[in-house]
């Protein structure tokens, strides 16, 4: 009887224990790059969820967040594959502006 226990409780251990922490994203999106066509240090940063690698591709969103949340400088190259979640900054206008809550560079 001690024996079925142990292998049992082992058997349990190696089930939990093996688990993959695999993190589930909102959207996969290319951020573009800066906007530009306001001033050339004054737009920001472009983003698009239908793998388009085009500036102002049809359907892009501007991102509210400061890059430097983002890990972006002035030595990033675009395109950047990215992972994200993501929602509607409502605090802005025009409505296509976004904030990205979390995301992984791929």
């Amino acid at each position: 009887m001690k024996t079925y226990i142990s292998m049992l409780m082992l058997a349990c251990i190696c089930l939990t224990s093996c688990k993959k922490d695999k993190q589930v994203y909102k959207s996969e999106a290319i951020i573009t790059g800066y906007d530009r066509r306001t001033c050339a240090l004054c737009g920001g940063l472009m983003i698009n969820f239908n793998s388009d690698t085009a500036l102002y591709s049809p359907g892009f969103y501007l991102i509210s967040n400061d890059p430097k949340q983002l890990g972006i400088s002035e030595q990033t190259h675009f395109p950047l594959f990215i992972s994200v979640d993501w929602q509607p900054d409502t605090s802005k206008k025009p409505s296509n502006f976004i904030v990205i809550t979390r995301f992984k560079i791929n």
